[in-house]
């Protein structure tokens, strides 16, 4: 009987020892450990995005967000045994990527290294153009027109000039403006569309 339960308590912990080195093996796969982080193209791969890359092709005929899901349930779902698979999967082609990187000269990395960063800036300027866009249409601005960016550009200029009450200003200015080429309203126009696109209100 002791015999039994001694045999018993060293499987147990057979089992637990082996799960906790594969959930750390999960973590390190996972993560950016002394590493890192690596510019897009030899970014890390974890265990699950390998495991989502390996079956999301064979799932033609549902669409995929009900395949992200499915597969998200089946990885879940997974022993740590066939889970294993992945995660030393992912740790090689993150130690490739690695060596890849690696065997470039500092001038590109540096390089690689800018335009992550050029590219990042720019995902966060577009996003809060949009959420500028988003208020705006909620509190019910105007975009700006051409004729906006006329007087926003001229009507300031011409008060602190002349000391002028800035209707008589604008007044002054819509005349200026009916009797400005096509053209020159034209790129009015395009100007006050992109600063419009940008997030941009007239105030």
């Amino acid at each position: 009987m002791f015999s039994f339960i001694c045999n018993l308590r060293q499987i147990s912990l057979a089992k637990i020892t082996s799960a906790i080195r594969c959930y750390a093996a999960v973590k390190a796969a996972g993560s950016h450990g002394k590493f890192g982080r690596l510019p897009p193209g030899f970014g890390k791969i974890t265990p699950f995005s390998l495991f989502i890359k390996e079956n999301f092709a064979s799932r033609k005929n549902e669409q995929p967000t009900e395949v992200f899901s499915n597969l998200t349930k089946e990885w879940k779902n997974l022993d740590e045994f066939d889970k294993r698979k992945y995660v030393d999967g992912a740790l090689r082609i993150n130690e490739e990527k690695r060596s890849k990187f690696e065997l470039l000269d500092e001038t590109e990395k540096e390089e690689l290294h800018r335009r992550a960063k050029n590219l990042k800036e720019a995902r966060l300027k577009r996003r809060i153009r949009l959420e500028r866009r988003k208020k705006r249409e909620i509190n019910g601005q105007p975009s700006m027109s051409g004729w906006m960016l006329f007087v926003k550009e001229k009507a300031v200029k011409g008060v602190a000039d002349s000391g002028k009450k800035q209707q008589d200003i604008i007044r002054e200015l819509a005349i200026v403006w009916k009797s400005l080429p096509e053209s020159d309203k034209d790129a009015y126009n395009k100007r006050a569309k992109a600063l419009s696109k940008n997030g941009e209100i007239c105030e």
